[in-house]
């Protein structure tokens, strides 16, 4: 019966070592990506990570190949959190009282109905085509009117031509009688709304550029290089022009590029396309893309060129939320690693149990980058990282293993006495 038992035991060893095996072959490591980075200062149960602006340009795209390793082999959970802005937008109840009409001016009365504050006022009037100054007044009597704001609306609507700007944005304001004044043979005034708008800002990062301008057929030119591909997100001018302007502009980014025998060929993908006016702040906002050089092109038409100053590039912070499971007897050791084409999305329960992560979170310290490719390259020829020699010896083993159970059981009452 000893024999019987051994043999089991032999075929049991060997089925161990086989599952060992393929499991080591079979799950990424941390070896497998191509830079890490230790964090320092992991005490609790949750922590936060600030991705740092270096690491865009050697992650995928989507960011899918980002891990969190603990002893080099255990991956540690997170979320991936981008930060954003958030607004709100709450309309004012308020009704028309009265229309008043002069020679030179005409006057239109609104009650808001409860006492609210209010930042905003959306006008609309009878005509497609229109340029004039409105005036915005505050009263609590009707009698006594103050002056909010004074500002320029504009309505242009030709062959190849689409713009308006007819918002009144300013600081809050609570009068429970408001009062809007227009020029009365221009135009006439059809519907005004009243908001009140929150903003909270989300964090954000924002990159020195190496800029050079250029006129060429009527446009000017702006090229602008950062020193890492990072998620842009946001551009803002700066404009040191004292006269108004309309003018078409057009924000691209270099997406790929191909070397010819006359030099580099660079292929631009758009990220923005509206109108660079003297009535709007010139900040443009859409969505990210992973981008190291961008090109800004507005259309002078006939125009004379504008003198820009310092140009502003931002893009939102990310960072990871981390679940990590500390215990105090067990010295560990934690690495942000990525750079690995071939990684796909983790997916982990944490992002079913948000409501449980803590508002206030600890920042880790990250270290320096440290490429794993050296060591992978110093590796390439040796035995353990030849993948399809791995691949075969497990192929080997296993019909050695299937070779051994079928003689085993080939054998009479080879295990009748194992219980």
């Amino acid at each position: 019966m000893i024999p019987n038992k051994n043999k089991q035991t032999r075929l049991k060893q060997l089925l161990f070592v086989c599952a060992v095996f393929f499991i080591n072959i079979s799950y990424a490591q941390l070896t497998d990506y191509d830079y890490k980075r230790e964090l320092t200062g992991v005490n609790q149960e949750w922590h936060q990570v600030v991705l740092p602006n270096t690491i865009f340009e050697k992650t995928q795209t989507n960011l899918n190949d980002i891990r969190i390793y603990k002893n080099d082999s255990t991956t540690v959970p997170y979320l991936l959190e981008v930060s954003h802005d958030i607004i709100t937008q709450d309309k004012i109840n308020f009704k028309a009282l009265n229309k008043v009409q002069d020679a030179k001016y005409s006057y239109v009365t609104y009650k808001v109905l409860n006492k609210e504050a209010i930042n905003q006022i959306k006008l609309q009037f009878d005509k497609k085509n229109y340029d004039f100054t409105v005036l915005l007044q505050g009263s609590t009597n009707q009698r006594k009117w103050y002056d909010i704001k004074s500002a320029r609306v504009l309505s242009i609507a030709k062959a190849q031509i689409n713009y308006s700007y007819n918002t009144l944005n300013f600081t809050n304001a609570t009068y429970p009688y408001y009062r809007i004044r227009v020029p009365s043979k221009k135009v006439k005034l059809v519907s005004a709304y009243l908001y009140k708008n929150t903003k909270t800002k989300g964090a954000e990062n924002s990159y020195k550029t190496k800029s050079t301008i250029k006129e060429e057929d009527k446009n000017t030119i702006i090229t602008l290089n950062l020193k890492h591909k990072v998620p842009v997100s946001k551009v803002a001018l700066t404009l040191n022009s004292d006269f108004d302007y309309y003018r078409p502009i057009q924000i691209s980014y270099v997406s790929d590029s191909v070397q010819s025998p006359k030099g580099w060929i660079y292929n631009y993908e758009t990220l923005y396309r509206g109108t660079l006016s003297s009535l709007e702040k010139p900040v443009f906002e859409f969505s990210a893309r992973l981008a190291k050089e961008l090109k800004i092109t507005i259309n002078n038409q006939d125009n004379e060129t504008l003198a820009f100053g310092a140009t502003l590039v931002s893009s939102k912070k990310h960072r990871l939320i981390a679940h990590f499971k500390v215990k105090k007897s067990e010295q560990s050791h934690y690495f942000l690693a990525y750079g690995n084409k071939k990684a796909t999305k983790a997916h982990y329960d944490l992002a079913y149990f948000k409501n449980k992560i803590p508002k206030q979170l600890k920042t880790v310290t990250l270290g320096e980058e440290i490429s794993i490719k050296k060591a992978k390259t110093a590796a390439k020829n040796s035995f353990l990282s030849n993948e399809k020699l791995l691949w075969g010896l497990l192929l080997v083993l296993v019909l050695f293993i299937g070779r051994f159970t079928l003689k085993m059981l080939q054998k009479p009452n080879n295990f009748d006495d194992i219980k």
